[in-house]
């Protein structure tokens, strides 16, 4: 990783995040490292909330709309305004940035399979722009992603489902 783990903390978190209440709003990802960073980083209240995260590229426009859309109600406090709701974290990853052309087609996560008592973990690509998933500290929560393009143009649904993971469902 490029510099220390405390200098891309405080680029990623200390001086270039929004925060509104305990939800945060970073700074676009634009390479691996700075997806670790964030993954590794506390989310909400007292660190048990989730990172929101929404693939794009620079092409994709109306994946712009909608992760202005996501930045602004985040913002707003969506996904901390209930008691079950812990706040969030949430990040642009910008998949065609310089730093991050091979990000998507390869970055696959361990996710932990919640149906099963044991630790079953599998792996998750992210094959679709745009893609919306949580994470969980390192562990993505890819049953509840969303790739679904009418799904992410309703704004109603997209503040459902950050109270949603927000609230650990």
């Amino acid at each position: 990783m490029e510099g220390n783990l405390s200098t891309r903390a405080r680029y990623l978190f200390g001086l270039n995040a929004n925060i509104s209440k305990e939800n945060r709003v970073y700074t676009p990802v634009r390479s691996e490292d700075d997806l670790t960073v964030l993954l590794n980083l506390p989310h909400g209240r007292n660190g048990h909330g989730p990172l929101i995260t929404f693939w794009t590229a620079s092409f994709d426009r109306r994946g712009w709309t909608i992760a202005e859309q996501l930045k602004t109600m985040i913002e707003g406090g969506t996904g901390n305004r209930g008691d079950d709701e812990r706040g969030v974290g949430f990040a642009v990853v910008e998949t065609d940035a310089m730093t991050a052309t091979e990000l998507a087609p390869r970055y696959m996560v361990a996710s932990q399979d919640t149906d099963e008592r044991s630790t079953l973990l599998t792996c998750t690509q992210i094959d679709t722009i745009p893609t919306l998933m949580a994470f969980r500290g390192s562990l993505a929560e890819h049953k509840t992603r969303v790739t679904d393009k009418d799904k992410l143009r309703d704004i109603s649904y997209l503040e459902d489902w950050v109270r949603a993971r927000s609230a650990g469902r």
